[in-house]
Order: C-alpha cells, then structure tokens, then sequence
C-alpha cells in the first residue's frame, strides 16, 4: 500500500540521505554517514559512530488550499554529528547539496514536494570534554496532496 505524501517524502530524504558521503566532499568517497532516527539522541552518538546525521521530523502543518488540494509544510531537521568543526562543516554542507539537489523530491515517477528551503542553518555550543560536536540544518518542503487522496499530489 502506498504511503501518504509526508511519509513518501521523508523515506525518499532518508534514501538520498544514506547516499551521502563526507571527506572529498558530497558523493566523492566511499566513508558514508550513519543515519539515525529518534529515539537515538545526538548526545548518544560516540566517535565511533561519526560521521553520522539524526533525521527528526518536525511536524507537518496542513492547510487547506484551493481547488481540492491541502498545502503541507513539512519540517525536516538534520542534527549533523562528527569528530572535528571541520568535518561538520563539510557534512553540513554536503546535507545542504542533497537538498538543493532535489528540492522537488522527485522519487523517479513525479515530483512530490512544490520546493524545498534551508530554514535554519546553526553549529551548537559544545563541551571541551565532549567527543564529538553538532550542528543542525531544519529544512522545509512544500507539497500539495489531493485533499480527496492524501496518498497522491495535487496540483493547482
């Protein structure tokens, strides 16, 4: 069974996601991210796992729109986890390429989401004693479901 729009869209950002990689810079190694959703905590995450990327979805607003269509914000954040600033930076950025890549999330058949935006970009404050440091992107997506079938786009 098909999943609604919001699911089809976060399992195709978590898809593209696993794909990415960090140290030549994005899709130029082969030392891939771990990906992890909650309830692992960033904080949780050791050395040993790094690079690594905690993907929590923030919540979905719906509005209804004109013409038989609900309008979906989608919040997606990013928690960036590596062992140096400089590999953050690079992880962090090769998040943002992912992005940009694909604003539509197009998962081979159509496009899912209208566009997609950077809405907050943000290094966090560390302990010197802590093995790895974080950082954060928060994306958000714009789709159109039917409001008939949330399962399908609409457009208007």
């Amino acid at each position: 069974m098909t999943a609604p729009l919001t699911e089809q869209i976060l399992d195709l950002i978590e898809t593209k996601l696993a794909g990415i990689t960090i140290g030549g810079g994005y899709q130029e190694t082969v030392l891939a991210a771990n990906i992890f959703r909650p309830p692992e905590a960033p904080a949780d995450v050791r050395s040993a796992g790094c690079p690594a990327v905690v993907v929590r979805h923030n919540g979905t607003n719906n509005r209804w729109h004109l013409r038989a269509a609900e309008e979906l914000l989608i919040e997606v954040q990013f928690i960036c986890v590596a062992t140096t600033y400089a590999l953050l930076a690079i992880l962090m950025a090769d998040v943002k390429k992912l992005v940009y890549a694909n604003p539509y999330w197009n998962n081979g058949a159509a496009n899912l989401a209208r566009r997609t935006w950077v809405a907050e970009e943000r290094t966090h404050e560390t302990e010197v004693n802590q093995e790895a440091v974080t950082g954060s992107l928060v994306i958000h997506v714009l789709a159109r479901a039917d409001r008939t079938n949330p399962f399908a786009t609409k457009a208007v």
